[in-house]
């Protein structure tokens, strides 16, 4: 079986279940999610950051996405030595954490803020045996697609390194609507994950991963 059809197959079931959960159909769910980013910049320009706790659509949106990058991800995840437990800060629906599993990883564990998304994420991750919150003493700590997202990322920065562990974290530097701290605070977050460690083989249009 290759990482294509593999990813797939953890996006039908995680599909299948969501849309269930949600009462819609299938395909109509995956359409959304597939072409909901401009929705998505709509409801953060009419609530910022509440859309985050409180939007239906960013878990259908989260789904698509990660199914479609998880490809270029698991060229390197399937390499690194990753330390358990394992922690997925920011986790959005946990699609790397289900991929994980599934190569043969465990003791996972995943975090993001409370809402909609959360709700729906833990309800299905706990079905795959991956805990939600945060381990005592993680050994790996991931965050990825979120220190652009807060409003003081070096903050968050500094908050993850001090878990300990290894650090596996990107900063996004486009200047998206709901990438809200300055371009300027991203660069320092870049520059510091550069600083601290190994460079990670991963790249999706300008976001880079580093392992420290």
């Amino acid at each position: 079986m290759n990482t294509s059809e593999e990813v797939r197959n953890i996006m039908a079931d995680y599909a299948l279940w969501m849309s269930d959960r949600l009462g819609m159909d299938g395909n109509f769910m995956l359409d959304i999610g597939m072409k909901s980013k401009p929705l998505l910049d709509a409801e953060f320009a009419m609530v910022g950051v509440d859309m985050y706790k409180n939007s239906v659509i960013l878990p259908m949106r989260n789904l698509a996405y990660s199914a479609g990058v998880m490809d270029s991800r698991a060229d390197y995840l399937d390499t690194l030595k990753l330390k358990s437990p394992i922690l997925d800060y920011g986790c959005g629906v946990g699609f790397t954490l289900l991929y994980l599993k599934m190569i043969g990883h465990k003791d996972l564990w995943a975090y993001d803020i409370p809402g909609v998304q959360a709700n729906l994420a833990s309800e299905y991750l706990d079905l795959h045996g991956i805990r939600w919150g945060i381990p005592d003493k993680p050994g790996t700590v991931m965050c990825n697609n979120v220190l652009e997202h807060a409003k003081h990322p070096m903050v968050l920065l500094g908050t993850l390194r001090s878990m300990g562990g290894n650090l596996m974290a990107n900063c996004c530097d486009s200047d998206d609507i709901d990438h809200i701290s300055s371009r300027g605070e991203r660069l320092k977050v870049i520059a510091s994950l550069q600083n601290a460690g190994e460079w990670c083989d991963y790249r999706h249009g300008t976001e880079l991963s580093w392992m420290s």
